[in-house]
């Protein structure tokens, strides 16, 4: 009976020192405008390495580098430098693989040091899939345990004033042929603040209106903005670009979370300028010159169409050649 007892308790302790794990090790809580790091921790007993990807939230958060851990350097070749990860941060993906070559490591430590910032207020999961830990033998090992994660970003610190919370202002720019002006919006509280800065230089109907959205000075991606009811999203720079057309519109930017930001803009047809007032006006002078001249010489034409005396002459002379023609005809 004692004999039965201890091979299954080394069955049970054996078991349990094979044990193999992925894990997230991640800040529950970050602040909008910050930046983070996400460690990816391996527990393991002669491995060569692993490979993984992970996925996170491409709206709340971006991936900005992804780097090996100290683990895996326990290698003195490695990988890593042929096969670097990749990070998609239109997908939300980033694929990672680390092996050593010819030597095996065991025991526990990080393997991935991913770095983050901030773009919206919300919970990211973060999450490992297809992932794998190469046995000593090259093959991928079976019961592997996974321990995902997930981050919350937060709006950050609320300014205090005696007015209540102070909300970021916006900020446009004008010409003399745009003119850009706040209206009024809703006082929400608890709201994170956007900024709007929309660059113009002397912007007429048919040309490009390029708006930035920022937040906490930064680019607010994924963005609702809508102009002359069509709507568009800024991307990870914040900006978004639109057809100009000439009239008094608004230009309004939506995202939950966020306080609505509306702004009006009044674009003009074309810009008349001194130099196309000239040309206006050198063709008009042209155009009644020419006019002038031309009824002169029609009036002088008349004039010599309706003139008596030059009747008279034509007269005189045609009656002195018929006369001259009579007398020779008679005088043979």
């Amino acid at each position: 009976m004692k004999k039965i007892l201890f091979i299954l308790l080394t069955i049970i302790l054996t078991t349990e020192s094979l044990a193999q794990e992925l894990s997230i090790d991640a800040p529950q809580e970050v602040n909008m405008g910050d930046t983070f790091n996400v460690n990816v921790k391996l527990t393991t007993q002669e491995t060569l390495g692993a490979a993984f990807d992970l996925k996170f939230n491409k709206n709340l958060i971006e991936a900005l580098s992804a780097e090996e851990g100290s683990f895996i350097k326990q290698c003195s070749e490695r990988t890593y430098s042929m096969s670097p990860p990749e990070i998609n941060n239109h997908e939300g993906k980033i694929k990672f693989r680390d092996l050593c070559f010819g030597k095996n490591i065991s025991g526990a430590g990080t393997i991935a040091v991913i770095k983050f910032k901030t773009l919206s207020q919300g919970i990211s999961d973060l999450s490992l899939d297809n992932a794998k830990i190469y046995g000593a033998s090259g093959v991928p090992t079976t019961g592997i345990e996974i321990k995902n994660g997930k981050v919350a970003v937060k709006s950050g610190e609320v300014l205090e004033s005696n007015e209540g919370n102070v909300k970021n202002e916006i900020k446009i720019t004008g010409t003399k042929t745009v003119d850009w002006q706040e209206t009024q919006d809703e006082q929400i509280d608890n709201l994170l603040p956007v900024d709007v800065f929309v660059p113009s230089t002397d912007n007429v109907a048919g040309e490009t209106i390029e708006v930035n959205v920022f937040s906490a000075g930064e680019p607010l991606n994924n963005a609702s903005v809508t102009y002359n009811r069509v709507t568009g999203y800024t991307g990870s720079n914040g900006t978004v670009k639109f057809t100009a057309v000439a009239g008094s519109l608004n230009i309004t930017i939506t995202k939950e979370g966020y306080e609505t930001k509306i702004i009006k803009i009044t674009t003009s047809e074309k810009e008349i300028t001194d130099e196309v007032i000239n040309q206006v006006v050198a063709a008009a002078n042209k155009t009644g010159i020419e006019e002038e001249q031309e009824t002169q010489e029609m009036h002088t034409q008349n004039q010599e169409k309706n003139n008596p005396a030059k009747f008279f002459v034509y007269g005189a002379i045609i009656l002195i050649l018929s006369v001259l023609i009579i007398y020779k005809f008679k005088n043979g």
